[in-house]
């Protein structure tokens, strides 16, 4: 992953992976590779695992990554706190 943010009060962490270039065809075919990687170790989307995308050309804007964060994080202790 590009970034782990560990959590140690709920004993888990939240991966962050910043995908870089999905307008090239042998990028995008690696990195479903690592996408099924991380869902067969129990990161998921919208819960720990933090997905940015870009290309060659473009990325996301500070507050984008941001937020990404905030969300999943809140998300992340809502799943705590209610199981």
């Amino acid at each position: 992953p590009d970034f782990v943010v560990r959590i140690p009060a709920f004993g888990c962490c939240i991966i962050i992976e910043y995908l870089g270039m999905l307008d090239d065809y042998n990028y995008l075919d690696a990195t479903k590779n690592k996408l099924g990687v991380y869902l067969r170790n129990g990161f998921y989307p919208g819960t720990n695992l933090i997905l940015l995308g870009g290309s060659k050309n473009s990325a996301p804007t500070i507050d984008a990554i941001y937020n990404s964060i905030v969300a999943a994080i809140a998300s992340l202790c809502d799943i705590c706190v209610t199981t």
